[in-house]
C-alpha cells in the first residue's frame, strides 16, 4: 500500500505527502473500508470518519470498538500522540 499517493483505499484523496492518521493507517493495513469498519465496531461510517480525520474526540467505548473490530490489542496505538508516558 503506497501511503503517499494522492488517493487512499476509499477514494478520499489528500495532499501528497500528507500522513495518514494512526487510526486510519490502521484501519487501511486492516483493508477495510471506513463502512466495513463501522459495521465490524457498530459505529457510524460518519463516525469512524470524524475520528480519523480529528473532528471527533471519541469516547473510550468508541475507541475500544474500533480497536476490537480492527484486532488491536491497545486502544493507545490509536492516538500515539496522545498516550502518555
Amino acid at each position: 500500500m503506497d501511503f503517499d499517493s494522492p488517493a487512499t483505499q476509499d477514494g478520499v484523496l489528500r495532499k501528497p505527502g500528507t500522513p495518514l492518521s494512526p487510526a486510519r493507517r490502521a484501519r487501511v493495513l486492516a483493508g477495510l473500508s471506513q463502512e466495513e469498519l463501522a459495521v465490524r465496531a457498530g459505529l457510524s461510517r460518519s463516525t469512524v470518519a470524524l475520528v480519523e480525520t480529528g473532528k471527533r474526540t471519541p469516547r473510550l467505548d468508541t475507541l475500544s470498538a474500533i480497536s476490537a473490530a480492527l484486532g488491536l490489542d491497545d486502544v493507545r496505538s490509536l492516538f500515539p500522540d496522545r498516550a502518555s508516558s
